[in-house]
């Protein structure tokens, strides 16, 4: 098998790359204009694209250094991760904030609390999730090495849960239990628990988490 040249990705990888590069230029644009976004009215309907973006980002940056672990241009994928990750949650937040505040120029209809999910059904939950404590390791690795709920980074010694789908997204076991307050679905494949167990179940048995 021809092996591929040190940072030859392919097309697709580059394309990809070169999208993720300009968009972490733009976040860092829109951040350093906040003081001026500050209590300027906003349309909802953009605020909701750009959340709906910030999911998308997170995707499709997981998926692309899922796949692809080598050096590109000199930065390696989980570097670049890491940097635009933390644009988009300070974003995140950033937008949150305006929404939760309001608008004085604009009558805005009231938002309604999320209703959480009882506590025993997010333990009979947390039974179909995989465990495990994380240990670094320098092969070839799955994840970003990332929590894509809190973004914080895996630590050694801490313990894991893994969401029973194909490809078992790994989060912060504490993070996991909040996520399941407002939502059964995964963050990263959006397949609800009840779903992907059912799959499990009908069609292979769980995979044991390895590192």
């Amino acid at each position: 098998m021809h092996k591929r040249a040190h940072g030859d990705a392919p097309q697709r990888a580059n394309y990809l790359w070169r999208v993720l590069q300009q968009i972490e230029r733009d976040l860092l644009a829109v951040e350093e204009q906040h003081p001026l976004l500050m209590g300027v009215a906003k349309d909802d309907d953009r605020l909701e694209r750009l959340a709906d973006l910030f999911q998308q980002i997170k995707t499709a940056l997981y998926q692309h250094t899922s796949e692809h672990h080598q050096e590109i241009r000199g930065v390696t994928a989980i570097e670049f991760g890491g940097n635009l990750l933390q644009n988009v949650s300070k974003l995140d937040t950033f937008l949150t904030i305006e929404r939760e505040a309001g608008d004085s120029l604009l009558p805005r209809p009231k938002i309604e609390a999320k209703e959480q999910n009882d506590e025993s059904v997010i333990e009979r939950c947390m039974t179909f999730m995989l465990r495990n404590s994380f240990r670094y390791s320098t092969r070839a690795f799955k994840s970003l090495h990332i929590c894509l709920i809190c973004h914080g980074r895996f630590r050694s010694g801490q313990q894991l849960c893994a969401f029973p789908c194909h490809d078992q997204h790994e989060f912060h076991t504490a993070c996991v239990k909040d996520w399941l307050r407002t939502t059964f679905r995964c963050p990263i494949c959006c397949l609800s628990v009840d779903q992907q167990r059912s799959r499990d179940v009908s069609d292979r048995p769980i995979k044991r988490m390895r590192r």
